[in-house]
């Protein structure tokens, strides 16, 4: 996997018994980091993403998240108003279920404006990288329910998290 999301720099993948497991990794990871940690996650994520925050960090925890428009630099802007690398951005490209495509990068061209020390992620579960490198355009983490295009969906059950080698996010999920 790592090889194929880039061929330019370094990067590492681990594998996780579903999406759903590599979402946890991460956010906790990043957690785990930070001690605190926003997701700005699409309008129209993947019902499960909000679900896991709903249930596994309820109100109150060291987990929030906000919701925007992607797609819209200054939906994003001003969402990204205040915020530090205890942030993710958490792209879906194509979204599902409405399909919506986000530049990764010019969403990390806004980030790089509003909030530097945030990370970028890139759930390309709908696009594997024989079709778009989410690491080349920008992102600091892509992410792939490799339930869906990679197997044919249902043939693998697995999830995929890939990082440059240098992120210290990369180093902590792989703990």
């Amino acid at each position: 996997l790592s090889s194929l999301e880039s061929s330019t720099f370094p990067c590492q993948t681990s594998t996780f018994s579903s999406g759903m497991s590599a979402v946890n990794s991460v956010i906790t990871s990043n957690l785990a980091l930070h001690g605190s940690c926003h997701l700005l996650i699409p309008d129209d994520c993947y019902h499960g993403v909000p679900y896991q925050l709903k249930t596994l960090f309820p109100k109150g925890s060291n987990v929030t998240w906000s919701k925007c428009d992607l797609t819209n630099s200054n939906e994003v802007s001003s969402a990204l108003k205040g915020k530090g690398p205890e942030t993710i951005v958490w792209a879906e490209t194509p979204s599902n279920p409405l399909l919506k495509i986000t530049s990764i990068s010019t969403l990390k061209s806004t980030i790089k404006k509003c909030a530097p020390s945030s990370i970028l992620l890139a759930d390309m579960t709908w696009s594997p990288p024989t079709i778009t490198k989410g690491l080349e355009e920008g992102a600091d983490i892509v992410l792939h329910s490799c339930t869906k295009y990679f197997g044919g969906h249902s043939d693998v059950l697995m999830g995929s998290v890939t990082t440059r080698a240098d992120e210290d996010i990369g180093g902590m999920i792989r703990v």
